[in-house]
């Protein structure tokens, strides 16, 4: 009973789908996904029987295989490909080119069968040529007008004829559409009077045929009657990298009927080799004949497939011929010869024999570019408005490349051009530098530079690079400069979060004048030898930009200096030195000093610019005592707070009478004191602290997690927990520099005494007014400020904020005093009870027990600091 209940459930699924699949057909649209799936649940015999109907309703393109797959006309038919028979719901995927795998370049051609469409739908309103043969199961409409009017759709039958109403059969089959269209015209008038008729081709027959040989799959297909060769192509997926293009067979009952070659179509549009298909036809793809690469610069670099002999000439001639920029007469030719060994041979393709030269399967036809050099030319670049490349001209100087000023960017440099020049036939590197301001002064004197072809002028500007461009090199380079300058004070480097584009990246490396130099020195480097050293010298001191420079012919001291950007404001121009190396005999190098009248050569005296060899380094020294310009900052309750200037040696009181003293309600017992360099100390120290204690956490928890792999520690975890909280508070804090001091002794003492503070740079002195508070930090249980009153003492204000936590040593409670000085506690014996009173602003501490748990090595200090940091900052906020 189950196996027929199956039965009859499978006879009406496949009798409403065989409705549905006629219904589509009738309307050219192709099944949907839901009718395919219902399809492969019938046995083998019905989805075969409702597929032929589906195929002769809708002229679709089946290839004959077991319908549990898709059929290949969804995927890939040859009415969907490319327009040629039918369009796609969807565009082709993008066509990668197939490689040959000994050269990389694509195999022409065979790119034409990629992409395969996803989806199909046939057309079926193209016109029907009037060649075409009429056969069995084809569809001819007839129009009748006039006297007795009617439409007919007539299906060749098995006999191939068609019934004609009121004329009978009519014998059509093997007769071409234009034959058939006469005939019926002509039965009509004669036969029918008063009526005429309108022949036209309906639906056509389907027609099987064989796609073998090097194809991608190969097989039988069932194709549109007006399919031709490339269709049939396209249906079975193209042809293999190994199967041929240009001599595709079209065979007919077992006799070549023709062949198509496919570079008729692709390279000149020629169709008339793709002819239209008949039942029972075979297209045959034969393996791929001679083979010749051609690649370079041509229009269309590839592996060709030669059809008969061929020469070098032709070879172009196939890839779309030479391009603009290509060498012809440096071409080549890889072949393998009689003794199996690949060889070179020339090949000018500008000699006629060069073009005859017949290829051979394996050739490998090779065309350079011409050498991306122009001789003619003078390139200008950097911190110019127009970089740009112009014509050279005989006799062409620096103010015919730049006439004016005008032509420089604002803040270039321009006393030092930087000219890089080849020299020929020997193609050696040198340098040479112009001073444009002496060369529009005086055009066509020596200052003048006159330029020879291939020159490349660089303009540098006067600001820094910066330093997101800056090299590792560089940037270390810069840093030794800084700690030259007085103060160690910075340039003026632009912001390092400046974004650029990659134009202007490149003009401000063009630009820099260390980046041009010192590529260019490393070009002169390479061409060092012992007989002739690298052509390079130094400057430093005080000069605006130090560093090693090209050594140009006649090069003097003055040169250098205009390289160097002349001279700082600091420079001591009595007299400089050059330190001269010389190698003796050959054997060891000495130096020797030159000394170097610097105020000479800015009188123009040309005995005291003399001038330079190779290794040569010039020191200008800077003036004794030369500062730049310092202050120190006083606020608070001073009489006149503000920035003082200072002077080299002056002290805290001298600054202090010049500010008019101390107000009426100044509280010098809380002053605060900071001090850059202090400053800076305290950062360095955080931070090797919160090295050391990173390093002791780190060992800490590889002893606790060993001790919990053999029971557990819960101190440890404790000990750990804490010490990361302690190292985060380290990593937060904040320096301060303060200098601990007592200003009320500072004012009683001497003016230059040993209490008196010497002054530096930077320094800041904050007088408070009254304070009335004492603070209380650390464990306790409410850290806050309290109102001093007089004759409470330390524990009376530890009480006051909650008392001590059970974290808290009691041991080790200390007073941070409002000057930034420390009192210990009490149990130290060595304090009395008058060191522990506490006065206004006041801070009481009170640390953590570090002997309750395992403590790490710097607890202790590091507490300490935080706490004592913590008062700091808070002292210096209050201003």
């Amino acid at each position: 009973m189950r196996h027929m209940t199956r039965f009859f459930g499978r006879l009406l699924a496949g009798t409403v789908l065989a409705g549905m699949l006629l219904a589509a057909g009738a309307q050219a649209q192709t099944p949907t996904p839901q009718q395919l799936e219902m399809l492969r649940q019938l046995p083998p015999e019905q989805q075969r029987q409702l597929m032929e109907q589906f195929q002769q309703r809708n002229g679709s393109t089946v290839r004959d295989q077991p319908l549990e797959q898709p059929a290949q006309g969804d995927q890939q038919g040859v009415n969907g490909r490319n327009g040629l028979n039918g369009t796609t719901n969807e565009g082709p995927a993008e066509r990668e080119p197939v490689l040959d795998e000994a050269t990389g370049l694509p195999l022409f051609g065979y790119d034409l069968f990629a992409g395969v469409p996803s989806t199909f739908a046939p057309v079926t309103d193209i016109p029907v040529p009037t060649d075409f043969e009429v056969g069995v199961g084809d569809t001819v409409q007839v129009q009748l007008f006039g006297k007795t009017p009617g439409n007919f759709s007539l299906v060749v039958n098995r006999d191939g004829a068609i019934n004609f109403p009121e004329l009978g059969p009519i014998q059509v089959a093997g007769l071409s559409f234009d034959q058939v269209r006469q005939l019926l015209q002509d039965r009509v008038s004669q036969q029918m009077i008063g009526v005429s008729a309108s022949v036209s081709m309906g639906e056509l027959r389907s027609i099987r045929i064989f796609v073998l040989g090097e194809a991608t799959r190969p097989g039988s297909y069932m194709v549109s009657s007006l399919s031709t060769i490339t269709n049939a192509l396209f249906a079975s997926g193209g042809v293999k990298p190994i199967g041929s293009l240009r001599a595709i067979q079209h065979k007919r009952n077992g006799q070549l009927v023709g062949t198509l070659d496919l570079y008729d179509l692709l390279l000149r549009g020629d169709t008339r080799g793709d002819a239209r298909l008949q039942p029972g036809d075979v297209i045959f793809i034969p393996p791929v004949g001679t083979r010749v690469g051609i690649q370079g610069e041509v229009n269309r670099p590839a592996v060709y497939e030669l059809e008969s002999a061929t020469t070098a000439e032709e070879m172009v001639r196939l890839a779309g011929g030479l391009t603009a920029t290509a060498h012809p007469q440096g071409a080549t030719l890889s072949r393998v010869n009689d003794s199996q060994d690949r060889v070179i041979l020339d090949l000018d393709l500008n000699a006629a024999t060069g073009r005859a030269t017949p290829v051979k399967a394996g050739d490998l036809v090779d065309v350079p570019a011409v050498i991306d050099r122009m001789d003619n030319r003078i390139e200008l670049a950097g911190h110019v408005f127009r970089p740009r490349a112009v014509q050279y001209r005989p006799g062409m100087r620096i103010s015919d490349l730049l006439p004016s000023l005008e032509y420089l960017r604002p803040l270039a440099d321009a006393n030092y051009l930087l000219i890089r020049r080849e020299l020929r036939p020997s193609r050696r590197i040198v340098a040479l530098s112009a001073d444009l301001e002496q060369a529009l002064a005086a055009p066509g004197s020596v200052a003048d530079v006159e330029l020879q072809p291939g020159d490349r002028v660089s303009v540098f500007t006067r600001e820094a690079l910066p330093e997101e461009l800056m090299s590792p090199e560089m940037m270390l380079e810069q840093q030794a400069a800084q700690q030259r300058m007085p103060n160690g004070q910075p340039g003026n480097a632009a912001a390092a979060d400046t974004e650029f584009s990659e134009e202007e990246l490149e003009r401000r490396l063009a630009a820099d004048r260390r980046t041009v130099v010192d590529a260019l020195l490393e070009e002169l480097e390479l061409q060092t030898s012992l007989e002739a050293p690298a052509q390079l010298v130094r400057v430093d001191g005080r000069v605006r930009d130090p560093g090693a420079y090209p050594l140009e012919p006649g090069m003097t001291v003055s040169d250098l200096l205009r390289a160097g950007g002349s001279l700082s404001e600091s420079a001591y121009i009595a007299s400089a030195e050059v330190t001269r190396y010389q190698v003796v005999g050959g054997e060891y190098r000495e130096a020797e000093l030159v000394e170097v009248d610097l105020a000479g050569i800015a009188a123009g005296d040309p005995a005291a610019d003399f001038m330079l060899q190779p290794y040569d380094f010039l020191n200008v020294k800077e003036v004794t005592n030369w500062r730049e310009q310092e202050s120190v900052t006083l606020l608070g309750e001073v009489r006149f707070p503000g920035t003082y200037p200072i002077r080299k040696g002056e002290t805290l009181l001298s600054v202090l009478q010049r500010a008019g003293g101390l107000t009426d309600r100044a509280f010098p017992e809380g002053a605060v004191f900071t001090r850059v360099e202090l400053r800076q100390r305290e950062a360095e120290q955080l931070r090797r602290l919160s090295q050391r204690m990173e390093a002791d956490l780190s060992a800490l928890a590889l002893e606790g997690a060993q001790a919990g792999q053999a029971g557990g520690d819960a101190q440890a975890m404790e000990t750990i927990a804490t010490g990361r909280s302690l190292l985060g508070d380290l990593q937060s804090a904040t320096p301060v520099g303060r200098l601990a001091m007592d200003l009320n002794r500072v004012l009683q003492s001497e003016p230059g005494s040993a209490r008196d503070i010497v002054l530096e740079d930077g320094d800041m002195l904050m007088v408070p007014g009254p304070m009335q508070s004492v603070t209380v930090l650390g464990e306790v249980q409410s850290p806050t400020s309290i109102l001093f009153e007089e004759g409470l003492s330390r524990d009376d204000y530890i009480n006051l904020s909650g008392g001590m936590t059970r974290r808290a040593d009691t041991d080790r409670i200390y007073i941070v005093r409002a000057n930034g000085q420390v009192s210990a506690s009490e149990s130290r014996r060595w304090f009395s009870a008058a060191d522990t009173t506490v006065e206004p602003g006041d801070t009481i501490v009170v640390p953590t027990d570090i002997e309750r748990m395992r403590p790490l090595p710097l607890w202790s200090a590091v507490t300490s600091i935080i706490f004592n940091l913590a008062v700091a900052v808070a002292a210096v906020n209050s201003f």
